[in-house]
């Protein structure tokens, strides 16, 4: 290395510092892909989970509301057509 001249020793030195450089920019691309991947997923599988979480509140708000209702009702009527509506609700909640 000693023989060489300044001018090769400088442009071996360049040619080192940019194959590093790339090394460093195709892993950051990498990278960058691996995190695209992350992010695509996230927004599609627990997006789901939280709505499916938020429905399966709801619907067993509903069924609570209902049955409060059938409590406090007399009517045999009134009370059949709440418990068919909370069966309905409770397959939902099953399938969720």
């Amino acid at each position: 290395m000693n023989n060489l001249k300044i001018g090769a020793r400088l442009g071996f030195a360049f040619g080192l510092i940019l194959l590093i450089t790339v090394f460093i920019a195709v892993v950051g691309v990498l990278r960058l892909g691996n995190l695209d991947a992350a992010s695509k997923e996230f927004a599609t599988t627990q997006v789901e989970r939280s709505t499916l979480a938020h429905q399966w509140e709801a619907n067993i708000r509903m069924n609570w509301v209902r049955a409060l209702a059938s409590l406090r009702s007399s009517d045999p009527v009134f009370i059949d057509t709440f418990q068919k509506d909370m069966d309905a609700t409770t397959k939902d909640i099953s399938e969720i």
